[in-house]
């Protein structure tokens, strides 16, 4: 394994550049654990960001539970996501916390497809919480 942890100001000076989707789901993949407790850090963000800009956040959320549908091995936190969509967005960040949690006890092959069809939809969302304050 990895000898020196990881910070997740590691992640981000890898987020520097241009994210593409392949980018976002390589790092996923490889820097899982990071990546969840980074999730985790800032899930009440997305709550706040959720509450502003529910607009803009609802169909990035209906989309990403879309993205899950064929990823059987993750259906709850599929169904926390949708529980969130129902009731305003209320329960955002702890949905998506949940599925942090949730990516990192996959297998390798599993965290691949979640992080495949999460990408996509990952890039304008980093874009926006980079935008934030550069870290």
């Amino acid at each position: 394994g990895q000898s020196g942890r990881l910070c997740p100001g590691k992640i981000w000076r890898h987020l520097r550049g241009e994210v593409t989707p392949e980018l976002i789901a390589e790092l996923m993949v490889t820097h899982g654990e990071l990546a969840a407790a980074m999730v985790e850090r800032k899930a009440w963000k997305l709550d706040r960001v959720a509450g502003w800009w529910p607009e803009k956040v609802r169909p990035v959320v209906a989309v990403v539970v879309e993205g899950l549908r064929d990823i059987t091995e993750i259906s709850a936190c599929r169904v926390g996501l949708e529980q969130a969509l129902d009731a305003e967005l209320a329960g955002l960040g702890q949905a998506v916390s949940d599925l942090a949690r949730e990516f990192v006890t996959q297998p390798v092959e599993v965290q691949r497809r979640i992080a495949e069809a999460l990408s996509v939809h990952l890039v304008p969302l980093i874009d926006r919480l980079r935008g934030g304050r550069r870290v």
